[in-house]
Formats: structure tokens, C-alpha cells, sequence
């Protein structure tokens, strides 16, 4: 029989180093035990069911089929959004959001000033690869808006202070809010970088091949682009504006990437537009598939041909031995 562990006294004399092996091999056999103990409960702790989003949404689709009361599918959208936030799932959190801004809507405007006012709400306590999402997801709202109801902002005259309510805003102040917005999220592109894009999959719109675009600053570089490449905010140039006539961005990736553009006027969507493409090509030169830096560069030579002044003087070259060739022809 052996007696309880913690009333044994050890011996001295000469059985002394036996009893004390005893002793240890006693206590290591008792802390095994417990150990077995622990693991085996800690299965029980962690198995916290997660919430079936899958499932969630499916349910949100069915009332808006239905076409039940939007407050129905709101419902549930705020039930998506609270688990969302306990399970810290942001992407989840997101689309339960833009949900929030488009489905109580009546028509497009409506929602569009909506998902703004509750995007703009979101970003002030963003955090990580969230901040600049959020950032790029604005300007891209503010973008959609504007071209929406184009007809009634341009005619519109500079307030000495901009309002709170979009609705009263005039071109010039939501040109300046949307490069704002794009500015603020490309900025944090080391966190965008670092970002996978299935990772956020669930507010993407699907489509576009993930090699193509396989992190968020591709998607929000790419985005930046579409509005950069433009020419709707041409009708504030000055003349100090930026003009592109650098032969090197019709360089090679390479060289391109590595050239130092002068451009002064921060203003000029044609010049942040070369330095989104510099940055982006920059980014995928070392990569081993090649196909999202093969369709940035095929994207910046249409730009750079479409944009740059040289290529306009060609044209008007072109054109002008085109006449003379004909007044040539005439006078034979």
C-alpha cells in the first residue's frame, strides 16, 4: 500500500536516494495524469459553434423573393451583422452592412447616399486591411453617385462651405472627396498588399480572375484606375496641369516602373493614374505568375497611348501628310 503523496516524509540513511526517485516518479506519474486530464476536456471548451452565414444569407434571399417587407430581411441582416461582429468576421461584417444601405431603399440614389452615410459611420473605428477597404469603397460610391446624377451636379456653383447632406453638393467637392477617399486607401498599401483577396471574397463581385487580381490593393489600385483614367475631372484643368508627354511611360515594365515622373499637380487624375500603374507594376515584378503584371502593363500601355501628348501629335502629324498627300493627288 502506498500512503497519500503529500503526508510521505522522505527518508535519510541509506534508503535515502531510493525514496527520493520513488518521490519523482510518483509526482511526474500524477502530472501526467492531470495533463491527460486537461486535453482531454479541451475539445469540450473550444467547440463554440460558429454561425452559419451560409444559411443566414440563404434566408435573407428568401424574404427578399418573397418580396416581403423589407423590414423582414432587415431583420435578419442585423442578425448576420451582430455575429459578425462577435466572431470578429469583417468581410461578413461588410456585406452586411452594404445590405443595410441598399435593401430599405426605394430607388438607386437613395441607397447610394445611404451605404455612404453608413461606410463613412464604419470607417471611424476601421482597423487593419478594414481602413483602407473601406476607403477605396467610399470613393468608389461617391465615383457612382456622381456619374448617376451627373445632370444635376455640374451646373452646380462652389459653396463657401460644404454641407453635410450630399445631396447639396456641387462636382468640384465630391471630385475632391472621391480622390480623397482613393488616396487614404492606396496609402496603406502595405497592408493591402499583405491581404489575400479571397479573404474579403464575401463583398467582392465575382468575375475577375484571382491571378489577375490576387490581393485588395489590386482591387483597389484597379478601382483607383477607372476613375484616375477618366476624363471627367478635365474640366478643372489649369495651366499648371499635369500633361503626359514622358517618353518613358511607354518603356518597358522594368523601366517604367523605376523612372521618376515629375509631376507637381496632385490634382491631375492623369498623373496619379501613371503613379498607381508605376506602383502596381512595381509590386509585381518579382512574382513568379506573371499574369497579374502582364495585365497591369497591357492596361498601362492603352492608358498611356489613349492619354499621352505625343501620341496626339502623331496623330495630328498623320493627319496633316494625309492632307497634304491628297492636295498633292489633286494638283497632278
Amino acid at each position: 500500500h502506498e500512503g497519500p503523496l503529500l503526508h510521505e516524509t522522505v527518508p535519510t540513511g541509506g534508503f535515502q536516494r531510493q525514496s527520493i526517485t520513488l518521490y519523482l516518479f510518483r509526482m511526474k506519474r500524477i502530472l501526467a495524469i492531470v495533463a491527460l486530464a486537461l486535453l482531454a476536456g479541451a475539445p469540450q471548451a473550444q467547440k463554440k459553434p460558429m454561425f452559419n452565414y451560409e444559411a443566414a444569407w440563404k434566408k435573407v434571399d428568401e424574404n427578399l423573393r418573397k418580396n416581403l417587407a423589407p423590414e423582414s430581411a432587415m431583420k435578419e441582416v442585423d442578425i448576420i451583422l451582430s455575429a459578425a461582429r462577435k466572431e470578429g468576421n469583417e468581410p461578413q461584417a461588410l456585406k452586411a452592412l452594404l445590405y443595410k444601405g441598399r435593401v430599405p431603399a426605394h430607388n438607386t440614389e437613395e441607397w447610394r447616399v445611404r451605404e455612404i452615410e453608413l461606410l463613412q459611420k464604419e470607417l471611424k473605428g476601421a482597423k487593419g486591411a478594414v481602413r483602407p477597404l473601406l476607403h477605396g469603397m467610399l470613393a468608389k460610391g461617391y465615383w457612382d453617385y456622381l456619374q448617376e446624377n451627373r445632370w444635376r451636379f455640374y451646373n452646380r456653383t462652389p459653396t463657401e462651405r460644404k454641407g453635410s447632406d450630399l445631396q447639396t453638393w456641387n462636382a468640384e467637392e465630391i471630385h475632391s472627396e472621391i480622390q480623397t477617399h482613393f488616396k487614404a486607401s492606396l496609402s496603406e498599401g502595405d497592408i493591402l498588399k499583405k491581404t489575400r483577396t479571397p479573404d474579403f471574397e464575401a463583398v467582392l463581385v465575382k468575375g475577375n480572375q484571382l491571378n489577375l487580381r490576387p490581393t485588395l490593393y489590386d482591387l483597389m489600385a484597379h478601382s483607383a484606375l477607372s476613375y484616375y483614367s477618366s476624363d471627367d475631372h478635365s474640366l478643372t484643368e489649369h495651366a499648371g496641369s499635369f500633361r503626359l508627354e514622358d517618353p518613358a511611360a511607354f518603356a518597358d515594365a522594368r523601366t517604367f516602373a523605376s523612372h521618376d515622373f515629375k509631376i507637381t499637380d496632385t490634382a491631375s487624375l492623369h498623373g496619379n493614374a501613371l503613379l498607381v500603374y508605376q506602383d502596381l507594376i512595381r509590386f509585381h515584378l518579382p512574382d513568379t505568375d506573371p499574369s497579374a503584371l502582364i495585365d497591369a502593363d497591357i492596361l498601362r500601355h492603352i492608358f498611356v497611348k489613349e492619354k499621352s501628348l505625343l501620341e496626339k501629335g502623331k496623330k495630328k502629324e498623320k493627319g496633316k501628310d494625309k492632307e497634304e498627300e491628297k492636295g498633292k493627288r489633286r494638283r497632278r
